[in-house]
């Protein structure tokens, strides 16, 4: 595994470690077994949308209610 220039060796050891744990996980049977649950798992999009849609207006309101307060005072 080749490292950008400027790059210590301990960066390119903890690198090559990483890169051969992730090849490791990736032939073992169980953990593929796995990753295809967790794909199967994940929320529709439309789900997705409304959960984010609802955090960002909770987020709006309590900055106009934070806004109101700062007027009135």
């Amino acid at each position: 595994m080749t490292s950008a220039p400027g790059q210590s060796a301990d960066w390119r050891l903890s690198d090559e470690w990483f890169a051969d744990f992730i090849n490791e996980l990736e032939s073992t049977p169980v953990r593929r077994r796995r990753i295809h649950r967790e794909q199967i798992l994940a929320l529709p999009v439309k789900d997705a949308l409304a959960v984010a849609f609802q955090e960002k207006t909770e987020q709006l309101r309590r900055y106009l209610a934070g806004e109101r307060e700062k007027h009135v005072a």
